[in-house]
């Protein structure tokens, strides 16, 4: 199970809002991980039994999983079998189970391997496309991602939230910001950029919500002093005014 990116509606105190699955959805389902190494395994097998055989990280985050194994034998099943072996056949199954084992280390290790190289590539493309002012693609590298289960989800999804910010499409930027929240309570960016995008659909007293927030984190931040100044201003001159 991949994440989606696709948006979809999703009602959260009776509001309907247009809503990103972020990733603490994802991390409540352990098979995540277990479907993804299922999907690995055979990319990863041929990269290391074949030398000349080679694999990008998409080809490996993207392969269709194996056909699953038959059902074990029971435990009788093995102790019958192994009474009726002599001790030559019962020294090379013990062997046969040490060549499995590190066998699959090494396919444990090759897929780690690729996707430590996918999300080295994708977390340098989104950036380099988000500075180049190409947010859309950045926001797809951001998506591709966060699919490979990054150490720091909350920071992808808050970079998302900014390429939504930056497309205008404040609804979807809220919902980023907020999941990222979720994911790291203390990640101060986050609230900076859900009041950001509470500004942008005029919910002024959300938008200074955030902003407290992150500044109990932060008592300093620069950005989130001048934004509550902002809000401030605008809820004094104009109440209800959108900011852009």
């Amino acid at each position: 199970m991949l994440i989606h990116t696709t948006r979809k509606q999703h009602s959260r105190e009776n509001k309907t809002i247009q809503y990103r699955p972020g990733l603490s959805q994802i991390h409540r389902h352990s098979v995540f991980l277990e479907t993804w190494r299922s999907k690995t395994t055979e990319v990863a097998k041929k990269a290391v039994t074949n030398s000349s055989t080679t694999a990008s990280p998409l080809q490996v985050l993207q392969m269709d999983p194996p056909s699953p194994e038959a059902p074990s034998e029971s435990m009788t099943d093995r102790l019958n079998q192994l009474k009726s072996l002599d001790s030559e056949a019962i020294q090379a199954k013990i062997a046969a189970a040490k060549r499995d084992e590190a066998e699959k280390k090494v396919l444990e290790e090759a897929r780690m391997a690729a996707r430590d190289k996918a999300i080295a590539e994708y977390t340098a493309a989104g950036k380099a496309a988000f500075a180049a002012g190409n947010y859309a693609e950045a926001e797809r590298h951001f998506d591709r991602l966060l699919e490979c289960q990054p150490d720091k989800p909350a920071e992808v999804v808050c970079n998302r939230a900014a390429c939504a910010l930056k497309l205008g499409r404040f609804a979807d930027a809220v919902s980023d910001a907020a999941e990222a929240t979720y994911l790291d309570d203390t990640y101060v960016k986050a609230y900076y950029r859900l009041a950001l995008g509470h500004q942008g659909m005029g919910n002024i007293e959300k938008a200074f919500k955030a902003c407290r927030a992150g500044l109990k984190l932060e008592p300093d931040s620069m950005q989130l002093l001048k934004l509550q100044e902002e809000l401030q201003k605008a809820e004094t001159e104009q109440p209800g005014a959108v900011l852009v």
